[in-house]
């Protein structure tokens, strides 16, 4: 579908029923992104803000790239502004990418490291622009072969980037205690790394057999887009914590004994870790292992960050 929809092949008009299935597949993306926006929960507002991102912009990425595929063919997109349109949808797919790939980092960290969005947005950047270059020299220059092999890198670059980032929850997920953060990563983490598996294989597929897309293609695609918009909803409503919840509610989700609560409790009160030590009656090496237990359970990298989670 990925390859399809956004490169613009020419194919057969869907039945009815499929058309009908496909809105309701966007339909579903839209009702999705309002039912994350109403579970917001003010200590996660920055994660929710980038997931949300991330569907509204995958659901927008499909809807361009069903645009362009029915226009293209009928001639009503001028040819000097088919570079124009390539480079819509490259912005949109790198956007759609980075929103992802800082979702997963927040989900995996609450807290993101100084600068990673800033790097990760300059390298978008530099990336969109050179492709705009490649497209333009290619197009204006009847380089068809040139054209194409700049689509498929980008092709393989976007998937490419989203498969790892989906397979670093997977990965981080491993080494969280059992516990419903731990089901959390490997639910979304699972999930997303099939369905994008499935993608790269409908694209592979579109490259060895290029031709009309067969109505039953497209059905199956529409299928998939219902199954990623669903996800979301089920997602949060599942496995992420309600805005009611408490601070007894988190320890209790991370899977935090109750050794590990009072040591939060006394770096919240801004004890050192010797003194830690000395008023629970245990060796600094020990309070050192909880912390770092501590941190790998909370997916948080120093003593500030674990006592702002609580906060």
């Amino acid at each position: 579908m990925w390859a399809k929809l956004s490169l613009g092949y020419d194919g057969d008009m869907p039945d009815p029923l499929t058309s009908l299935l496909l809105v309701l597949a966007l339909a579903t993306g839209l009702g999705s992104a309002i039912f994350v926006a109403q579970n917001v929960e003010t200590s996660q507002a920055e994660f929710y803000r980038y997931y949300l991102t991330h569907i509204l912009l995958f659901n927008l990425l499909i809807l361009a790239g069903l645009v362009y595929r029915f226009i293209q063919p009928q001639g009503t997109l001028s040819p000097a502004l088919v570079p124009l349109a390539l480079a819509l949808m490259a912005a949109l797919k790198l956007g759609w990418l980075y929103a992802f790939a800082v979702t997963s980092r927040l989900l995996v960290r609450p807290a993101l490291r100084p600068g990673f969005t800033r790097t990760l947005s300059r390298a978008a950047l530099v990336v969109l622009v050179s492709y705009v270059l490649l497209i333009g020299l290619a197009w204006f220059g009847s380089l068809k072969n040139l054209l194409q092999a700049a689509m498929i890198a980008l092709e393989i670059l976007v998937l490419g980037g989203a498969v790892l980032a989906s397979a670093m929850v997977t990965v981080e997920a491993r080494r969280v205690p059992k516990g419903r953060r731990k089901h959390s990563l490997v639910v979304f983490g699972a999930f997303h790394l099939v369905l994008l598996l499935v993608v790269v294989a409908t694209m592979v597929f579109s490259w060895l057999r290029p031709g009309p897309q067969e109505s039953t293609q497209t059905l199956v695609n529409s299928v998939f887009l219902l199954l990623f918009n669903l996800f979301p909803a089920f997602w949060v409503r599942r496995f992420q914590p309600t805005p009611g919840q408490t601070v007894s509610d988190r320890f209790n989700t991370l899977g935090i004994t109750v050794r590990e609560k009072q040591i939060v409790q006394l770096i919240q009160a801004g004890r050192t870790n010797q003194e830690i030590a000395d008023e629970l009656f245990i060796s600094i090496a020990t309070v050192k292992d909880h912390n770092n237990n501590l941190f790998r359970k909370c997916g948080v990298r120093n003593r500030v960050e674990l006592a702002n989670l609580f906060r």
